[in-house]
């Protein structure tokens, strides 16, 4: 399944005119907002720090909710406590657009990562513009020097990037290059299977002023307790939130914060 995402993605770059793109937003780099610190926002926090997502279908579950606002889902995941917001963007497989990312942008004050399948330097660009704090760079799916040379344009447009890990090898690669924001999948991108156990294995080999977040999987308060004793710093749950029929009372759970329990008269 991956092989079909990465393909399908990698077609439809083609058919855009990118060199043309990037040098018309060149001339627009200065009039672009600064954006915000996106790793600052997961790190000032007391407990494990949240990011939300938004993400209306996968490869494996389908169709998550039948219906999304995206920008009132965004309001929803501040109100309740999130630290930050992702926004899958992906087109075919997840439903996703850079216009869903938009709309998050103007519904929301929070940090944003774009999350899609990234290796051009257009889709850089194209982060930026759309508003975008912090992109994903997936270590499974590009060489060392693809991931080189994409964090260099990411740093010189001011933006961040969170390199997502999955075995050591990866983790290593992203270490060398000096990336100070880390995920660590918990869901093997070949098979789709997912262990919480992945984070457990990775940490020890991680510095400590790197920030780390745990990514697929968690479902529960138990889990992130577990998750933040290793030391992790954020989490970023997507399904779980989406799926919920309360997701601000999902997320509150998730942070540990009290609950108002609604009494029937």
């Amino acid at each position: 399944m991956l092989e079909k995402i990465i393909l399908q993605k990698k077609n439809r770059l083609k058919k855009i005119n990118q060199r043309e793109k990037i040098r018309a937003w060149e001339k627009e780099l200065d009039q672009m907002p600064e954006a915000k610190d996106f790793r600052q926002a997961l790190v000032k926090q007391a407990d494990v720090a949240l990011i939300a997502e938004i993400k209306k279908a996968s490869p494996s579950a389908g169709l998550l909710r039948e219906k999304m606002d995206v920008g009132k889902m965004a309001s929803i995941y501040e109100q309740a406590g999130a630290s930050s917001i992702s926004v899958l963007t992906e087109e075919k497989y997840f439903r996703g657009s850079t216009h869903d990312l938009k709309t998050v942008k103007v519904s929301t004050g929070l940090p944003i990562l774009r999350k899609d399948f990234i290796f051009t330097e257009y889709q850089i660009w194209e982060s930026k513009i759309s508003g975008a704090d912090c992109l994903l760079l997936i270590a499974a799916i590009l060489s060392y020097e693809e991931l080189r040379g994409l964090l260099k344009l990411t740093r010189e447009l001011r933006l961040q990037a969170l390199v997502e890990v999955h075995i050591a090898k990866e983790l290593e690669q992203a270490l060398n290059l000096g990336f100070k924001l880390i995920g660590i999948n918990n869901r093997n991108l070949q098979t789709f299977r997912v262990d919480l156990k992945t984070t457990e294995r990775l940490m020890p080999l991680i510095p400590e002023e790197v920030v780390v977040v745990s990514e697929s999987g968690i479902t529960n308060r138990k889990e992130v307790e577990a998750l933040h004793s290793l030391g992790v710093d954020a989490i970023l749950v997507g399904e779980t939130l989406i799926k919920s029929p309360d997701p601000e009372r999902k997320i509150k759970e998730l942070l540990g914060k009290k609950v108002e329990i609604e009494v029937k008269r």
